[in-house]
């Protein structure tokens, strides 16, 4: 809860640079390149991002970036798990003017290539420990708002999300997936208007 509000305070700071005159156009043809950071209950997705906008107020999500968690003891397969990987997403967004920026509503898969280092039975004299790797599949949908930075071609803003993790293919012992949550935080260049 301290880490939304936290956001909430940078967010509000950063509103005084803000203007409702200098809101860029969402149209056709648009490039924005930017930085997500995505935090979930288990851990933390940084990526690199491109949106491409295949029509006004629509755009084409690209990521690519690494997924780090730590499930502690919320498996129910396992007493620990730590996983790190790498993957990408591909998603869809629409956006709707405001007063300072857009708020933004989209849907997007991503797909974690995850090695997951688990620990058991951790209270007994027989501990077991060992390594799963998977291939997660991730299907999400997330709105927010995005405001534009005053005289620059950056915007940037929070998004709350909510999806799956799918384990499609598991290699070892099974690990944890399941239902999460998410909050965004966005930051982004217009390289093309």
């Amino acid at each position: 809860m301290k880490k939304i509000w936290v956001i909430v305070l940078f967010l509000n700071f950063f509103q005084i640079y803000a203007s409702s005159n200098d809101t860029l156009k969402c149209s056709r043809g648009r490039i924005d390149l930017g930085f997500e950071l995505q935090g979930y209950p288990a851990g933390l997705i940084p990526t690199l991002t491109c949106n491409y906008f295949v029509h006004n107020g629509i755009a084409l999500r690209f990521r690519a970036g690494g997924n780090f968690a730590n499930r502690r003891n919320w498996s129910p397969y396992n007493d620990n798990e730590t996983a790190v990987g790498y993957g990408g997403s591909v998603g869809l967004v629409t956006y709707y003017p405001f007063k300072l920026g857009h708020f933004t509503a989209g849907i997007t898969t991503d797909l974690w290539n995850m090695t997951t280092k688990w620990k058991d039975n951790l209270n007994t004299a027989q501990p077991t420990s060992g390594t799963t790797k998977t291939l997660v599949l991730q299907p999400w949908v997330d709105v927010g708002y995005l405001f534009n930075i005053r005289n620059t071609r950056l915007n940037m803003g929070c998004t709350l999300g909510f999806g799956r993790e799918i384990n499609v293919v598991t290699i070892g012992d099974r690990v944890g997936e399941g239902w999460m949550n998410s909050a965004t935080f966005t930051v982004n260049y217009t390289l093309h208007r």
